[in-house]
């Protein structure tokens, strides 16, 4: 992971570019254009929250705690941002869903036909091979499916109610000023 210079957070009051990242602000609608490939946008802003994800209970806590200090990382709870897509990033967002959607309904039906054929141990046994197939299949296609989604932010650092989000291109990075170091 890179080492980010932190910069004093109320200095940013509206999205900056710092490297491959997009600094923003809790609460920033980013520009109405594509935040992934700078293209025009397609309807309103879909909001999303970024947080950092603790595990572990108490040691956990405190691991992350030291881990952040180290990277001089200072998190105060979610970071909500609003951004915009363009039409295909927009649809791939909703065919992603709607593919996972399937695929949960074919590892449903694939289960179910395990479950439901009775028979002798060499029909049996082929119908788990298909059934357990199809399950398989489905839920590796989705993994993949959603591994290769076509947008995806994912933060960086936190520094109080900042965020370093990682996941435009270079077009959109390139529209947006660049954060001054200290």
């Amino acid at each position: 992971m890179e080492v980010l210079d932190v910069q004093e957070p109320s200095i940013v009051t509206e999205p900056k570019r710092d490297g491959t990242y997009i600094v923003v602000r809790d609460g920033t609608t980013l520009p109405a254009r594509c935040a992934v490939c700078n293209k025009e946008a397609s309807g309103g802003p879909i909001e999303i929250s970024f947080d950092d994800q603790r595990r572990g209970g108490l040691i956990g806590a405190a691991v992350a705690e030291a881990v952040n200090a180290a990277k001089g990382s200072y998190y105060t709870g979610p970071v909500n941002v609003r951004f915009h897509l363009c039409k295909a990033h927009r649809a791939g967002a909703r065919y992603v869903w709607f593919a996972l959607f399937v695929l949960l309904i074919a590892g449903g039906v694939g289960a179910i036909y395990c479950n439901t054929l009775r028979g002798d141990s060499r029909e049996l046994g082929l119908a788990l091979s298909v059934g357990g197939a199809i399950g398989v299949l489905a839920t590796m296609f989705g993994l993949l499916t959603g591994l290769l989604h076509t947008w995806s932010f994912k933060p960086a650092k936190f520094n109080d109610r900042l965020v370093w989000l990682k996941g435009s291109k270079e077009a959109f990075l390139q529209s947006l000023s660049e954060r001054e170091s200290r």
